[in-house]
């Protein structure tokens, strides 16, 4: 039971009590994503800056980075 306690007590500090650094936490999350979103939308790979390549895989069609297999950024759609 001790080692479960400490697991407890880790996880329950590692969580953000403070509602404005969890706000501020979730924005930038939300920044981060649209940010790769839009460079994902720019055929600019988030991973590696290179460029996106439209590609044929056994489940349909996707863009991979054109640096593969050096970088395998891969993005559905």
């Amino acid at each position: 039971m001790d080692d479960v306690q400490k697991i407890c007590q880790l996880i329950s500090t590692a969580n953000m009590v403070n509602i404005e650094s969890r706000k501020a936490h979730v924005e930038t999350v939300k920044q981060d994503v649209k940010a790769r979103d839009d460079k994902v939308k720019g055929d600019i790979c988030p991973w590696c800056g290179a460029t996106l390549i439209k590609r044929q895989g056994k489940y349909g069609s996707f863009k991979g980075c054109s640096t593969y297999p050096k970088c395998k950024f891969t993005f559905r759609g």
